[in-house]
């Protein structure tokens, strides 16, 4: 009789230990879901991520661009289901889609705890085009964070881990502020750096041009240095840019009239 009841209690105890150990699991498990979520939310606002989600049963779309985002706070504490307020009902899950067309269909396919997330054309471009100079510059090959050059604006949504890796790699080594500083804005920004480097295949040569051009140059913020890239196109290598900026210097031209001049010459040897 003795025996029956010990054996009672132990089974008892053992399937306690089992319950205790299973709600630790979760909990463990749920705590790291929401880390992800958390991290997710992060790099989606960080780079310019449009967002809709539902609230009250209907779904709205926020810009991070727009400032929308920030107001107001009991919407934002709604976003995901991280524990971190009161307000309810909390968003449990956060995906990725590639624009605000695909947002709109998957926002009829989806339940209203998901928050849905794509990138803004003209910053995304702009991130995606950072990242491929980045990798240029930096000689960086992009398969070993399982991307491929170059990188598009696609890449932000589905393969957001993998972007986000590479920026922290960069930002290890060394930025591209120094490139990044004269480029022009939106989606066009570092197409002309991007351009020059593939004409130069020379990491010294192309800082070389950066900083003489930085130095002599006004920018105009809407070419940025268009100009210098068609100084480079004209004369055709390195060390013809710099014999043509010689001629720049002794003469005081702009660029534009060198570029002037060379076509002329080029015209009349045709």
């Amino acid at each position: 009789m003795k025996i029956t009841s010990l054996k009672k209690v132990f089974v008892l105890v053992m399937l306690l230990i089992a319950a205790l150990v299973l709600l630790v699991g979760c909990e463990q498990e749920k705590q790291e879901f929401n880390l992800h979520l958390y991290e997710k939310m992060g790099y989606a606002r960080a780079y310019g991520f449009d967002f809709s989600f539902a609230l009250d049963g209907e779904r709205l779309v926020f810009s991070e661009l727009s400032g929308g985002f920030y107001h107001p706070a009991p919407t934002r504490a709604r976003i995901l289901n991280l524990g971190l307020g009161d307000a309810a009902p909390y968003h449990n899950d956060l995906i990725f889609v590639l624009n605000r067309e695909e947002a709109e269909a998957k926002g009829k396919e989806v339940t209203d705890d998901v928050v849905i997330a794509w990138p803004d054309p003209d910053k995304g471009q702009r991130l995606a085009n950072n990242i491929n100079i980045s990798a240029l510059y930096h000689g960086i090959d992009l398969e070993s964070f399982g991307l491929s050059y170059p990188v598009t604006l696609d890449n932000l949504a589905t393969d957001w881990e993998a972007i986000r890796d590479f920026r922290r790699y960069v930002a290890q080594i060394g930025d591209v502020r120094h490139i990044t500083v004269h480029s022009q804005k939106g989606p066009r920004s570092f197409l002309v750096e991007i351009e020059m480097f593939h004409l130069l295949k020379d990491r010294d040569e192309f800082d070389q041009i950066l900083n003489w051009a930085d130095d002599f140059m006004d920018y105009d913020p809407e070419t940025g240095r268009e100009p210098i890239l068609k100084l480079l196109l004209a004369t055709g290598s390195f060390e013809a840019f710099f014999e043509a900026v010689d001629y720049i210097e002794t003469e005081s031209l702009t660029v534009e009239e060198m570029i002037e001049e060379l076509e002329k010459n080029n015209d009349a040897q045709d």
